[in-house]
């Protein structure tokens, strides 16, 4: 699965069952209420948005100038991606850093999958859990504390997808 990460990276984990290498992501998957009307709707934003997933298992990036430091995957790993009407598969090619250098946030992330099929470069809150981070999720906003309790990241309001947007570039 490429190389493992560094100090303070997150661990990836496989899913789908043994010998299955498989990571999940959601994309465009409707709220549980009805209140989405007013929501922005991630397939309005642009390709090189940067969207926070609470159910993606993994960092990953659909653009391959972004990764600073990069390494190729010797077997590339299967991505499960959820639709709103259907679900599919992208390949992760590759591993390695990023870094973003947007408004609301500037920095490194690391331990990110290299998927060029994605439209869009999905951070996992998940992997930031794993590395101690804290969130705080609601539908104007999404905040991601460093294990000092310092803010580090913020976003802007939720999207149809439970989705909240860091950047749209």
């Amino acid at each position: 699965r490429g190389r493992p990460g560094g100090p303070g990276s997150a661990t990836s984990k496989p899913h789908g069952g043994p010998g299955m290498h498989s990571m999940m992501t959601m994309l465009d998957m409707p709220p549980a209420d009805d209140d989405s009307s007013s929501m922005p709707n991630v397939s309005d934003l642009p390709r090189n948005s940067i969207l926070l997933d609470s159910a993606c298992t993994d960092h990953m990036c659909n653009d391959r100038a972004s990764f600073y430091e990069y390494v190729p995957l010797d077997t590339p790993i299967k991505v499960f991606m959820a639709k709103k009407n259907s679900s599919t598969y992208a390949m992760a090619v590759g591993r390695g850093h990023i870094f973003i250098d947007r408004p609301q946030w500037q920095g490194r992330v690391h331990d990110v999958y290299y998927v060029p099929e994605f439209e869009r470069t999905l951070l996992s809150l998940g992997q930031y859990a794993d590395n101690g981070c804290k969130a705080q999720l609601g539908k104007h906003s999404a905040k991601v504390y460093n294990k000092q309790g310092r803010l580090v990241m913020s976003t802007g309001p939720m999207l149809t997808s439970r989705l909240w947007c860091l950047s749209a570039g």
